[in-house]
């Protein structure tokens, strides 16, 4: 398990009533052990914003954020730009349920794939890296 860099992020997920609360932390680590393997991006900040965990690149900017959090009782999503996850929901669409362009949302832990999502999640912490070297080439 991923220790929290704070107590504001760990309450915040604390604060997700149970059984909301145990997906959300089974997200967090599959988006933080994508992110181990990403050295090139740098280290990706969890923090707070909007009162939502969150997931970024401050460093060099090369991730677009990635968020947490509840869409209604019972139910948690993966947020991300809709330039991602619309890519995503193109390959996808018949293994995941989605809120609108910018969700992919989840009603029970069984339902999240970590091996499908893993490829959303380096497409969202590489991505204005992938701009760059595509301008490049």
């Amino acid at each position: 398990m991923h220790e929290f860099p704070s107590q504001d992020v760990e309450n915040a997920f604390m604060a997700f009533p149970d059984p909301v609360r145990s997906g959300l932390v089974t997200l967090r680590g599959v988006i933080l052990d994508v992110a181990a393997g990403l050295p090139q991006v740098g280290q990706v900040e969890e923090c707070l914003k909007g009162g939502r965990p969150t997931y970024q690149v401050p460093d060099n900017m090369a991730a677009t954020m990635l968020q947490l959090g509840m869409v209604k009782p019972g139910q948690f999503a993966l947020f991300g730009p809709s330039r991602v996850v619309s890519v995503f929901r193109t390959e996808h669409e018949d293994d995941f349920r989605f809120d609108g362009s910018q969700a992919i949302v989840f009603a029970s832990e069984n339902e999240i794939r970590p091996e499908a999502l893993s490829g959303l999640i380096d497409h969202a912490l590489t991505y204005h890296l992938r701009k760059l070297i595509s301008c490049w080439r």
